[in-house]
């Protein structure tokens, strides 16, 4: 396979000023998470970061550090609405605190969500987060190898599913368009397909893949050492959409996709952050998002681009008087999520 590779050069002349103060996160920009080879855990003092990207031209900017108060930063999330951007935090193992998910608003500013108490427990993974179409939010725990549910962004979790049907620890999560939850199984080297009961079946076997996402018709992309595309989710259709990626074993590739779903954006280890074109695979460094470390390199977390949720349709009354309904069903239960969400 033929990459064609443009770096986009002068990073050091793309550094924008922090996003602070604002009402709305940017759409299409991309946030990323990395720490240093010596993240907080354990009173290291490594230093860890979300990185807030513009795809049209590179710059990069804090949104947020360790000052924020993040810990073994792993996957990133926006929720339903838009309103928040969603970071798993591992947490120190020692001692073990659990880790907690903490919520941000576009200003930067941001709080625990969700923590020990609620069922945490070393929640990571590039993208180890992901809602379904009802504004549950779904977590994989690493330390005791189970995926927890929330109602609602709200605790406790219940345990949707665990060991015992093939979750190994940390991984990715994406829900497929049938409602259906697939789970990229780092230790376990496989892909698994939960049904919305949680019923597990074997979907695929990679090496490591740590980072899944659908597109708006239903392609899905995976991380593991390349990138595959499996046209329609039909796994008999499965390709390499690009590779030549620095892998290293046991870090996460964390991807994620434009709103437009044109563009995968991948981020490797080491902190470089590449587009890749969906149907031809041509592939151009966009960031360097280690470039706020004084090391050569950074460890990947997690990965999301802000696609602004579609605007709330109002039903209308039309000449006749009456009530147009055929928007209002969706427009209801989109408002229901939200104000679950909110409580």
């Amino acid at each position: 396979m033929m990459r064609h590779v443009l770096v986009i050069a002068a990073f050091a002349l793309l550094v924008a000023p922090p996003a602070r103060g604002q009402d709305s996160f940017t759409p299409g920009h991309i946030f990323v998470s990395v720490s240093e080879s010596e993240p907080c855990d354990g009173g290291l003092q490594g230093r860890e970061w979300i990185i807030e990207i513009d795809p049209e031209t590179g710059a990069t900017s804090v949104f947020a550090d360790s000052d924020d108060g993040i810990c073994i930063v792993g996957g990133l999330r926006f929720t339903p609405d838009g309103s928040r951007l969603l970071l798993l935090n591992a947490g120190h193992f020692f001692p073990v605190d659990g880790g907690w998910v903490q919520a941000f608003k576009p200003d930067g500013t941001s709080e625990v969500i969700l923590t020990r108490e609620d069922g945490l427990l070393g929640p990571y993974g590039a993208n180890g987060l992901d809602f379904d179409g009802n504004g549950n939010l779904f977590v994989v725990n690493d330390l005791n190898a189970s995926i927890l549910r929330f109602d609602g962004m709200k605790g406790p979790g219940e345990v949707f599913a665990d060991f015992n049907d093939g979750v190994t620890g940390r991984g990715g999560l994406a829900f497929g368009p049938g409602g259906d939850l697939f789970y990229g199984s780092m230790d376990g080297n496989v892909i698994l397909r939960l049904a919305p009961d949680g019923d597990p079946s074997d979907y695929d076997f990679l090496p490591q893949p740590s980072s899944l996402v659908f597109d708006r018709v239903g392609n899905l992309f995976v991380a593991a050492g390349y990138v595959y595309r499996y046209d329609e989710g039909n796994v008999g259709r499965r390709r390499i959409l690009a590779g030549g990626f620095e892998f290293i074993s046991g870090l996460p590739q964390p991807i994620s996709i434009s709103p437009d779903g044109s563009t995968v954006y991948f981020l490797e280890a080491g902190g470089l952050v590449y587009l890749i074109d969906t149907e031809s695979g041509d592939t151009r460094v966009l960031a360097n998002a280690s470039m706020f470390s004084d090391n050569p390199g950074v460890g990947p977390g997690g990965i999301a681009v802000f696609a602004p949720p579609p605007p709330v349709p109002i039903p209308t009354v039309n000449h006749w008087g009456v009530i147009s309904l055929a928007l209002s069903i969706p427009v209801i239960f989109r408002l229901m999520n939200t104000w679950r969400a909110e409580r």
